[in-house]
C-alpha cells in the first residue's frame, strides 16, 4: 500500500500515534467522570532491530561487481576511493568489513536496557538479494554469540516469499537449522506485506511475532500506534494469532529516501524518543548492519543524552 495514498500521509499526521493519543484523552475523561478509576501503565520500550540483507559488504566473488558499478552505474568515484580504502584494508591489514556492525547494535539495544532483534535473510541469490546465507559460514559463531547473550533471531522473509506459506516454511527450517534455535519472529523484505494474505501465510508457517508494518520513505505510525496488537482477519471475523510490533523509524527512510543529514538524523530519533515517552508506546527502530557511520554515530549521541 503506497503511503502516499494514506490518510496519515495526506493530512500530514504520520508522526503521531492518534491511537495513543486518543487512549490517553479517553482515560483522562473517565478519570474525570470517576475518579476512583485507575489505569495500568505500560512502559515502553525502544525496540532495537536489525535486517541482515548481506552479511559482508566485500564478498568474495561479488567486489569487483560492486566497484565497477560505483564507477559505471553510480558515476561516484569518491565511494569508489571510500570503499576501495576499505577493501585493502580488510585484506592487508585484517580490518573488521564494514557490515560487521552486530555487535555495535548489540551495545546501542543495551543502552535502551533491552536486546536487538536480527532478522536473516536466508533467501537464495535473486534479484533483490546476494544469497549470503546459503553461502556464508562465518555468521554461524556471530549469531549464536549474539543469541547467548540475549539477542533475539528473527527471519527475515524473501522478498517473494509470502506468496505461500512453503517458502516461509522453508527459510525458516534453513535458519533453525543452521543456528540450531527456534525462529518465531520475522520481517518481511523490502517490507513487503500484503495485509489481505500474510498473514494468513505467517501463522500457517509457525511465525508468532511480525514486524514488517511500516512505510519505507516515511518514518511515523502507519498503525497509529508503536504497541503491539494483533491484526484483525476481516473476511473471518477473528484476530490473528500473530503479535505485529509496528515499523516506527528505518534508517534508509532518513538518510537514503530523505537525504537527511546527521543532526537532522538526530532530531527524529530524539522526537520518536520523546513522542514514546510522552504517550506510553513502544518505539521499533530499524537499523540496518549496512548502514553508514552517520546512523550510527546519531544513535550513540541519542543514547548519550
Amino acid at each position: 500500500f503506497p503511503a502516499e495514498l494514506s490518510l496519515a500521509v495526506k493530512n500530514g499526521f504520520i508522526k503521531r500515534p492518534v491511537v495513543d493519543e486518543y487512549i490517553a484523552f479517553l482515560k483522562e475523561i473517565i478519570k474525570k467522570l470517576d475518579k476512583s478509576v485507575s489505569f495500568s501503565v505500560h512502559t515502553p520500550q525502544v525496540i532495537i532491530t536489525c535486517d541482515v540483507d548481506s552479511f559482508e559488504k566485500f564478498n568474495s566473488g561479488k567486489t569487483l561487481k560492486m566497484f565497477a558499478g560505483h564507477l559505471i552505474k553510480r558515476l561516484d568515484p569518491v565511494l569508489f576511493s571510500t570503499d576501495l580504502v576499505k577493501y585493502l584494508g580488510k585484506i592487508f591489514f585484517g580490518s573488521r568489513d564494514p557490515y560487521q556492525t552486530f555487535v555495535r547494535i548489540f551495545s546501542i539495544a543495551e543502552k535502551f536496557n533491552t536486546k536487538p532483534v536480527f532478522f536473516i535473510l536466508t533467501s537464495q541469490e535473486g534479484p533483490y538479494n546476494d544469497g549470503w546465507f546459503t553461502t556464508s559460514e562465518k555468521d554461524i559463531e556471530i549469531f549464536r554469540s549474539l543469541k547467548q547473550k540475549g539477542a533475539e533471531i528473527g527471519l527475515h522473509y524473501g522478498y517473494f516469499s509470502l506468496l505461500n506459506e512453503k517458502n516461509i516454511i522453508f527459510e525458516k527450517s534453513a535458519l533453525e537449522k543452521k543456528y540450531n534455535i527456534k525462529v518465531e519472529k520475522g520481517r518481511a523484505h523490502f517490507l513487503q506485506l500484503d495485509i489481505r494474505s500474510s498473514f494468513d501465510i505467517l501463522e500457517k508457517a509457525g511465525i508468532k511475532e511480525d514486524y514488517s508494518l511500516g512505510y519505507s520513505r516515511y518514518a511515523g505510525f502507519k498503525c497509529g500506534t508503536g504497541r503491539a496488537y494483533k491484526p484483525w482477519d476481516i473476511d473471518r471475523k477473528r484476530a490473528y494469532e500473530i503479535i505485529e510490533h509496528p515499523l516506527i523509524v528505518m534508517d534508509t527512510t532518513l538518510f537514503a529516501h530523505n537525504k537527511l543529514k546527521n543532526a537532522q538524523i538526530i532530531a527524529e530519533f530524539e522526537y520518536f524518543i520523546n513522542i514514546s515517552k510522552k504517550y506510553k508506546t513502544d518505539l521499533a527502530i530499524l537499523i540496518h548492519n549496512s548502514s553508514p557511520s552517520s546512523v550510527f554515530e546519531a544513535m550513540g549521541k541519542v543514547t548519550n543524552n
